[in-house]
């Protein structure tokens, strides 16, 4: 893995753990696991190669756009948190946060 890519993956594992706080707190919305605040994605732009490097989400996976990985677990969670108020949907959004961050640490060593 590029030391850029490297770095990128870094930064949206801070942003992760920063969204599993703000999911414990009730106050993650959609912008904050939005491509826009995820380095990962400013890196690699529609999920194209960059520098002859793709994104790590998408080699682990083999799809483009998250699909497959834990993030989409995330965004229906959130969805569904925000729509309701309740304990379960909270549980359920910590959880899928949790599992977010873990599969991106399994990235590291890739």
């Amino acid at each position: 893995m590029k030391k850029e890519t490297s770095e990128a993956l870094e930064k949206t594992i801070v942003r992760g753990e920063l969204n599993l706080a703000k999911a414990n707190a009730g106050t993650l919305r959609l912008e904050d696991i939005s491509n826009d605040s995820c380095s990962l994605c400013i890196r690699f732009p529609e999920c194209e190669p960059e520098e002859g490097e793709k994104c790590p989400v998408a080699l682990r996976t083999g799809n483009p756009g998250c699909e497959g990985s834990p993030w989409w677990s995330v965004y229906d969670a959130l969805s569904e948190a925000l729509n309701t108020e309740g304990f379960i949907e909270q549980y359920r959004l910590v959880k899928a946060v949790e599992a977010d961050i873990n599969f991106l640490k399994s990235l590291r060593d890739s």
